[in-house]
């Protein structure tokens, strides 16, 4: 938008930009983050520069998101995700070593026809583990 020449003796008005004129870009306040202070330039010899800690926030504050667009809670998310994830791989491991003892009693001839309980027990756990992860996974991985 071009505004009008000034008259003389007076200023040219103020003209905003279409996007602001539309209230397009504008943000909620609790969205513009803090504004940060320019800095003060090289300190004297000798001195060091304070750093003060983040201010103590308010009871109940831990809802909300530290940072603009980043989501609510993020931080519940990915501790349960993490927890779920190793504790899976735990399983995994112990399955995998289970596995490989049926692998050398088998090797041994310890099983036949009619002893064989610890494969069965073996491949239930195995099938367990497989079953939890099969839940596991579109809960933690696929769903917003």
């Amino acid at each position: 938008m071009i505004s009008p020449p000034a008259a003389p003796g007076r200023s040219a008005p103020a003209v905003k930009p279409a996007h602001a004129q539309r209230g397009i870009g504008r943000e909620t306040p609790s969205a513009i983050p803090a504004a940060i202070p320019p800095h003060p330039g090289p300190l004297p010899p000798g001195e060091r520069e304070v750093i003060s800690p983040p201010p103590h926030r308010a009871p109940g504050a831990h809802a909300q998101a530290p940072y603009p667009g980043e989501p609510r809670n993020a931080g519940v998310f990915f501790s349960i995700y993490f927890l779920m994830t190793g504790l899976h791989a735990l399983h995994v491991i112990g399955g995998m070593g289970a596995i490989s003892w049926l692998l050398v009693r088998a090797g041994r001839g310890h099983f036949s026809r009619l002893y064989y309980g610890p494969v069965d027990y073996v491949g239930l756990y195995w099938h367990l583990v497989d079953m939890v992860w099969i839940y596991l996974f579109p809960l933690l991985y696929l769903i917003h």
